[in-house]
């Protein structure tokens, strides 16, 4: 009995009809929302749901979306095998659709997995393409994306000693999307290097 009624959850969860809007919102916003309360676990399942959502509705941004979050928490918790397993896997999918949106997050990705693995030279080449294909975003709330792939390239300028670029970049994150911590960069870089 228990294993019947474990089944039919699965079976309604999934057999369920979701709009593109509502898997975005689950991949978007709701993920974030358990990265930033560092909920890892919640996170990947959360993701996982979405990847067999989309793959049943052949909603191909919600599963590329689903697998490069996966990516994401794999990194920032050091598991970097299984980071770029999921960001290849994006990569193969990201080949049969034409979203800007979706490459400028994939190569902000592999950008962020070789700056912390200390491959900087590769991981300023990833977040060039990311910027490149950032620039082409249409959508006003999808391009504010290209605030924290600025503020990426100014950390990882800032890590080889390209300060000044550094700041160019900080104050090309702020002009899209202002936030305390771009503020605060900007104001210790004031604090550090003008000195008078």
């Amino acid at each position: 009995m228990m294993v019947f009624t474990c089944l039919s959850i699965f079976t309604v969860l999934y057999s369920q009809n979701y709009t593109p809007g509502q898997i975005d919102n689950a991949l978007i916003i709701k993920s974030e929302n358990l990265r930033i309360r560092g909920q890892k676990k919640e996170l990947i399942s959360l993701n996982e749901k979405y990847i067999t959502i989309s793959k049943n509705q052949n909603y191909l941004k919600g599963e590329i979306l689903g697998y490069i979050n996966i990516a994401n928490i794999y990194g920032t918790i050091g598991d970097y095998k299984n980071s770029f397993y999921y960001l290849q896997k994006a990569e193969k999918k990201i080949k049969k659709i034409n979203s800007a949106y979706l490459s400028a997050k994939l190569y902000q990705e592999y950008g962020q997995v070789n700056y912390v693995i200390g491959l900087y030279v590769k991981a300023l080449k990833y977040n060039a393409q990311s910027i490149y294909y950032g620039k082409m975003i249409s959508n006003h709330s999808e391009k504010e994306i290209l605030s924290g792939i600025y503020a990426n390239r100014a950390d990882f300028l800032h890590n080889v000693h390209q300060d000044d670029s550094s700041l160019i970049y900080l104050h090309k994150a702020l002009k899209i999307k202002s936030s305390p911590v771009i503020n605060s960069l900007i104001a210790d870089h004031y604090m550090v290097y003008k000195k008078i």
